[in-house]
């Protein structure tokens, strides 16, 4: 009995070693009662990975793939994912149906989820490119009537970002490292919003700005590759509380027969439009 409470002991002190040096931080996704639990990191990388992948490289940050920087092909994004309805709207898919939905040009773009994990299967043409989402946020003007210039606009979504926490990105089983130095903010890109859009405002036209985390990968080699990213936000403060937790988990196959891959058919422009008082 003596070695049994000995043990016992043992293992009480050991619970308690563990649960002191490794703080959890619960996200509660969207409006969901069931906490997503992450532990507390003080960096978001692994020294022992490496951002060349057994299958593929990223392009660096400051790097333009295709003549468009990061930040650009970030916006390409948003006008793409906010343009479709959401009855197919990628975002909305769970277990892939919808990846293909209006894709063309030299860039496949990934999404993550609206919250918590999704896992979807997914075939990318040979050739492409894979645009990876870890993890970004954009605010416009039909989400914001009150603002009334780009630097409102830039200042709400650097705001949302900031409160970003646990990234991740993982190629075939390697993460991948120093994801805080893909950050990257858009400039200011129109967008047009459909009728049934996923943010459920009035269709039309409007302005905004971005910002998030991205990686952009080269194109894949043939066959079945593992994509895994996502992260949270987290902000306890007295303005507000602000939990949101994503994950996407994407198994994709390459096929053997090259496809040449388009060139955008838009661009990423910055006409200026008129706002007007209320």
């Amino acid at each position: 009995m003596q070695a049994k409470r000995r043990e016992w002991q043992f293992l009480r002190l050991t619970l308690i070693i563990i649960t002191s040096v490794l703080p959890l931080v619960i996200i509660m996704v969207g409006f969901s009662t069931t906490p997503f639990i992450y532990a507390q990191t003080n960096n978001v990388t692994n020294s022992s990975s490496t951002n060349t992948t057994s299958t593929g490289k990223i392009f660096p940050p400051d790097a333009m793939p295709y003549n468009m920087t990061y930040g650009e092909w970030s916006a390409k994004w948003w006008q793409w994912i906010l343009s479709i309805p959401t009855e197919n709207n990628p975002l909305n898919d769970d277990n892939g149906r919808n990846c293909a939905v209006e894709q063309s040009g030299p860039v496949w773009f990934l999404v993550g989820t609206t919250g918590g994990l999704i896992e979807r299967t997914c075939t990318i043409p040979s050739g492409s490119a894979i645009l990876i989402p870890v993890i970004n946020g954009e605010c416009s003007y039909a989400e914001y009537p009150s603002f009334r210039s780009e630097s409102e606009l830039r200042s709400c979504a650097i705001t949302q970002m900031d409160k970003a926490t646990q990234l991740k990105a993982r190629i075939d089983g390697v993460d991948v490292t120093d994801l805080n130095t893909y950050r990257f903010q858009s400039p200011l890109f129109n967008l047009t919003l459909p009728e049934n859009n996923i943010f459920g405002l009035p269709a039309g036209t409007t302005q905004a700005v971005a910002d998030g985390f991205w990686i952009l990968l080269e194109p894949l080699t043939a066959g079945n590759h593992d994509i895994q990213f996502g992260g949270g936000l987290v902000d306890v403060s007295t303005t507000g509380t602000v939990n949101f937790a994503t994950e996407a988990v994407y198994h994709i196959t390459i096929p053997d027969t090259a496809v040449t891959a388009q060139q955008p058919s838009n661009t990423t422009t910055t006409t200026a439009i008129t706002i007007t008082d209320p």
